[in-house]
């Protein structure tokens, strides 16, 4: 996972598809998490977009080779539940999907930082849990 500065408008995944290529000639990851579509579900831009967002960052990064684990953003609102398409994604490429543990945060106000994101504490439990898929999947 590429860490970067904060930005002050929100990264679309289209903003991240377009990132992307730079991030990867720069830092020459050998592993990437992919955590996006937020944004997009939470300006109500379109599931069908954001999820061909993802997979176009999923093919640009496992044509470099690199392994990927798909990290599952929920969809704002009372059940703050992913939508199926991150499931599907996962599944048409054959990677790894977390698709509880922001869930769970979200919902847990001990572990926010504000209404959409996780705090310090929720970062380190998605931290955790991807961890977790990682050694269960034989990546780490």
């Amino acid at each position: 996972m590429i860490a970067s500065a904060p930005r002050k408008r929100p990264v679309l995944a289209s903003a991240g598809l377009a990132r992307l290529p730079s991030v990867i000639e720069e830092h020459r990851p050998q592993f990437l998490i992919l955590c996006h579509g937020g944004n997009d579900l939470l300006r109500n831009l379109g599931r069908k977009q954001a999820a061909e967002n993802i997979r176009a960052m999923l093919r640009l990064a496992m044509d470099k080779g690199m392994g990927v684990l798909l990290v599952a953003v929920p969809e704002p609102g009372v059940f703050a539940s992913p939508p199926d398409f991150y499931k599907e994604i996962a599944d048409e490429f054959g990677v790894p999907l977390e698709g509880e543990a922001l869930k769970e945060i979200l919902r847990d106000k001990a572990l926010k930082a504000d209404l959409v994101h996780p705090s310090a504490q929720g970062y380190a439990r998605l931290a955790e849990a991807l961890a977790g898929i990682l050694k269960r999947s034989g990546a780490i």
